[in-house]
């Protein structure tokens, strides 16, 4: 699976399984690093999904409310 195909939830699932990974007590150290990488990088794109998210929920809002000001107005 790529990156661009990766709902939002999956990369959440993804997340889940790194800090369960990091938590487990047989992890070495140049894995635990491997994994935190692989972690920092989907948080990452659960963000942008998150903002690309909200942008699109922002333009329906204006869609809808043509005379209505933004609050970021």
């Amino acid at each position: 699976m790529t990156k661009k195909s990766r709902n939002f939830e999956s990369v959440l699932q993804k997340v889940d399984e790194l800090v369960q990974r990091l938590e487990s007590s047989d992890t070495g150290l140049e894995d635990a690093l491997s994994t935190y990488e692989k972690g920092v990088a989907a948080i990452a794109l659960a963000h942008k999904q998150l903002a690309d998210a909200e942008q699109r929920v922002q333009q329906l809002i204006d869609l809808e409310n043509p005379y209505c000001d933004s609050p970021e107005s």
